[in-house]
Order: structure tokens, then C-alpha cells, then sequence
């Protein structure tokens, strides 16, 4: 919300009015920002002047002087009259040949029909703020910003190196004495932690105030690189911590594989029996065979090495090496175990013409064919008296081709 007040209105129109303005009027520009403000840029009183020696104006003249022409063949006398009157006025009669030029001519404004007025601006709430104080107040704003984000780095670097001194404060604690940290560790590696604790703690107090952010940074990773008999101590009791279950998995893979190679054999021996492809051959079991003696040996000769070590002693097998090799022991499994049965060779197929006749079998069909052919020979009826019946002749056989 603003208000606006153009001062010296009156003024200004009675000056224009003086000068022959015609209707002055006052005419005020409007200005809308970028950010949705209006304002009152600048207002001026307006007028059309009048001719240059008060009369009318040249429209007027124009018509004027066109009514004054007379007409073709009259005499010029009696005009002179009304000539010798308008030369008394102030301005000049126009020849006919200007004044039917003078119509086309536009007036050109001149700036004397103007006058610039004042403009006060007053605003009842908060007036908007001005380019140059948009501008300082961003900068005190990116300053504050800046100096906030320099405080909250230089408070975390403090509440991080206060944060690590404390935990190890706590884990040298004489009355925690069963802690892991000190299972693991020995009594020289827990007094030369001590006294770096101490001596940075007494830094801290000293000068944490007034100490830079990377100050307190540097102090920090100095005293992890100083500190650097804590990762030992950590690395055994993680290692303590992931011993059983990278024990467990080893052996359930030698466990896997034992089974896995005992039916794979049974299964071997049957399919060559009947003459079955088979997913494996006697090679493939072998060499996984030798992968799980190996690991077999490798492990239970380790395992009865780490029993004989202390939980502030450093492990002679590390569970990563377990979990590597279990999985070298997995892979040669998993490659066997996922392997698809071979599809049987169908049998070629095979021409079924009849042999050829050999050479003795074509001597014995010709010795047949020379032989008479046999006839049928039956008894004739014998005569009244007799009982002996002669039997039929014997049909000689012959050996079927």
C-alpha cells in the first residue's frame, strides 16, 4: 500500500492556461515491478497551445481564410475592407496557395506544452526496498549464512574429537574390567593409549575455544594416526567375534560336498551299467574330490593352531581366508551340482536289403531243378481177396532254401 501526491497542479495549469493551453489536463505514468509494486513514476500537465500571438489556432485560420476567397471574375475591391481589418490583428493573412498546403502539414508538439509536476510518495506500512538495499541485505544475509556454517563445522570437528577421546576413556576404565577391549588387548598397549588420551585431552581444554576448525580436524587425525595400536585390538576381538561362523560354513561345504560325491559315484556306476549319458564323468569327481581333501587338510590343520592362541594375541587364520577358500570349495560344487544330463545319440540308420545268394547256395538250386518232378503215387483197389494193402511210396524230402 502507498499513496501518491502530485504537488503544483494549480500552478502548473493556470501557467499552461497563460500560454493559451486549450483544456490542460494532468497525466501520471504507472509503474509495475518485477515483484508486484506499483508506483507513480512521473506526471505532467498537458495542454494544446494556441497560435503563436494568442489567436486561434491554424485549423480556424485555415477556414478562415478559405471563406474569404471570392469568387472567379469578381473584383478584389470590396474586400479590401475586410484585408485592411485582418491586418490589424496579429497575425498575418496566408496566401491561397499556402493555406491549401497547410492542412496536410501535422502540428509537431513542442515540449513548452508540458510542465513536470512533483511526486510525493509516502507509504503507511513498510515501504518495498530499493535495488541497492536488496542488494546490502543479501550480503549481510550470505555473511550470516557463512559465519552460521563456519560455527556448526568448527562445533561437529569438537564433538567428534571429544566424542573419540571419551569412548576410549571409557574403555580403559579400571572398573570395566571384563570388557572385550581389554580381553584383547595387553598392559603395554593400554598405557601408551593412556597417556595419548591424557595429553589430548589436555589440549582440548586448553585450547578448544579459540582452536580453528581445521585445527581440531588435524588434531583428530593425528591422534587416530598416534592411536594406531587401537585397530589391532579391535581387529582380534572382530576376529573372536567371526571365528564360529566362518568355521561353521567351511565345514558345511566339506559336509556338502562328502554327500554330494557319494551319490554322484552310485549314480555313475548305474547309468554306465544301463548305458545312460550321465551328468558327470569319472575325471569330474576326482578333481572335486582332490579340491575337498585339500581343503579338508588346510582347515583342520589351522583350526588346531588358532586353539592354542590367546584372545590379546594376534589369529594365525584369518575368517576372510576361511570364507575365500570355502568358496573355491563351493564353486567347484555348484559347478557339478547345476551341470544338465547329456541328450542320447540317436542310432544311424542302416539299409535292410536282403543279402546276396553265395555261390554253393546257387549250385544247390541248380541240382534241384534237374531232379524229375515227383508224382503222386496211390494205391490202385486190389482185387476181391486180397488183404494185404500196399503203403504209398515215400515222398523224398528235400532241404528248403
Amino acid at each position: 500500500m502507498f499513496e501518491s501526491q502530485i504537488v503544483g497542479v494549480s500552478e502548473a495549469l493556470g501557467n499552461l492556461t497563460e500560454r493559451g493551453a486549450v483544456d490542460p489536463v494532468v497525466k501520471a505514468t504507472l509503474m509495475l515491478s518485477d515483484s508486484g509494486f506499483v508506483s507513480v513514476s512521473e506526471a505532467v500537465a498537458y495542454g494544446k497551445l494556441k497560435g503563436l500571438f494568442g489567436g486561434g489556432s491554424s485549423e480556424d485560420q485555415t477556414e478562415t481564410s478559405t471563406e474569404n476567397v471570392p469568387p472567379r471574375g469578381t473584383s478584389t475591391e470590396p474586400s479590401e475592407s475586410t484585408s485592411s481589418s485582418s491586418s490589424s490583428s496579429a497575425t498575418p493573412t496566408p496566401s491561397s496557395n499556402e493555406t491549401d498546403a497547410q492542412p496536410e502539414k501535422k502540428k509537431v508538439v513542442s515540449k513548452e506544452d508540458t510542465v513536470k509536476l512533483k511526486v510525493v510518495t509516502t507509504f503507511p506500512v513498510i515501504p518495498p526496498m530499493t535495488v541497492d538495499e536488496k542488494k546490502e541485505a543479501r550480503s549481510r544475509l550470505r555473511a550470516i549464512d557463512q559465519e552460521e556454517a563456519a560455527k556448526t563445522r568448527k562445533d561437529e570437528a569438537r564433538n567428534t574429537l571429544e566424542g573419540y577421546l571419551y569412548r576410549l576413556r571409557d574403555l580403559l576404565d579400571e572398573e570395566n574390567r571384563d570388557t572385550p577391549f581389554k580381553k584383547c588387548s595387553k598392559v603395554s598397549e593400554r598405557k601408551e593409549i593412556t597417556e595419548k588420551l591424557e595429553e589430548s585431552f589436555t589440549w582440548l581444554h586448553e585450547h578448544g575455544d579459540v582452536a580453528a576448525t581445521s585445527q581440531l580436524l588435524d588434531k583428530r587425525i593425528s591422534l587416530e594416526r598416534v592411536l594406531a595400536l587401537e585397530r589391532p585390538i579391535v581387529h582380534r576381538y572382530k576376529e573372536i567375534e567371526a571365528f564360529p561362523q566362518a568355521l561353521n560354513n567351511s565345514q558345511m561345504w566339506n559336509w556338502s560336498t562328502r554327500l554330494f560325491l557319494t551319490e554322484a559315484r552310485q549314480n555313475l556306476t548305474a547309468e554306465l551299467e544301463a548305458d545312460l549319458p550321465s551328468k558327470w564323468t569319472k575325471e569330474d569327481l576326482d578333481s572335486l574330490e582332490k579340491t575337498l581333501r585339500e581343503h579338508e587338510t588346510w582347515l583342520s590343520t589351522w583350526v588346531e593352531k588358532q586353539k592354542s592362541v590367546q584372545p590379546n594375541e594376534d589369529p594365525v587364520i584369518e575368517t576372510a581366508e576361511m570364507k575365500a577358500r570355502a568358496k573355491v570349495l563351493e564353486t567347484a560344487l555348484m559347478k557339478l551340482y547345476k551341470r544338465k544330463v547329456p541328450k542320447a545319440r540317436k542310432p544311424k540308420a542302416t539299409s535292410s536289403a536282403a543279402p546276396e545268394p553265395t555261390a554253393q547256395a546257387e549250385e544247390k538250386v541248380d541240382e534241384m531243378s534237374d531232379e524229375p518232378p515227383v508224382e503222386d503215387v496211390t494205391s490202385e483197389t486190389p482185387p476181391l481177396g486180397q488183404e494185404e494193402v500196399q503203403e504209398p511210396l515215400a515222398v523224398p524230402k528235400h532241404d528248403e532254401l
